[in-house]
């Protein structure tokens, strides 16, 4: 009997750290969104209008002698009216025989229009033989 009283006393001790748990993750998001109202003018991916910002050069080169990392540079223009505080953008690089070789990420913050800004990151792919690179924007954060 008093096995059994033990074991429904741990499944309410269990349920309430549940409960306590998903009070805790509800009021987190609430707060995000209260103190982040910023995001509700993100866009996705698919509704990202490319022409805003373009790339205007990319280029690769050993990150270290030695260490098996290249370096992907480039830089990426403003075409549009806004200032941009954070934009992320996907970086596809393609071989000589227009194979997809590797992919990066990488971000750029605060450009303003009209503005350039150079972006810089790694990749452990051998993308010694590139011949292309696209850039694709997967979020744009303007302030509105």
């Amino acid at each position: 009997m008093a096995e059994s009283k033990k074991k429904r006393m741990s499944i309410w001790v269990i349920l309430g750290i549940i409960s306590f748990c998903l009070v805790i993750v509800a009021v987190t998001v609430a707060i995000e969104q209260k103190m982040n109202p910023i995001r509700q003018n993100e866009t996705t991916p698919d509704a990202i209008d490319q022409t805003k910002l373009t790339v205007v050069s990319t280029s690769v080169k050993p990150h270290i002698a030695g260490s098996g990392y290249w370096e992907v540079v480039g830089e990426i223009k403003n075409n549009d009216n806004s200032l941009y505080y954070d934009a992320n953008f996907t970086i596809d690089i393609y071989g000589r025989n227009k194979e997809l070789i590797a992919t990066a990420f990488s971000n750029i913050s605060n450009v303003g229009p009209g503005e350039t800004k150079s972006f810089w990151t790694t990749t452990s792919y051998d993308v010694s033989e590139y011949s292309d690179m696209k850039v694709h924007f997967d979020l744009l954060r303007p302030y509105k």
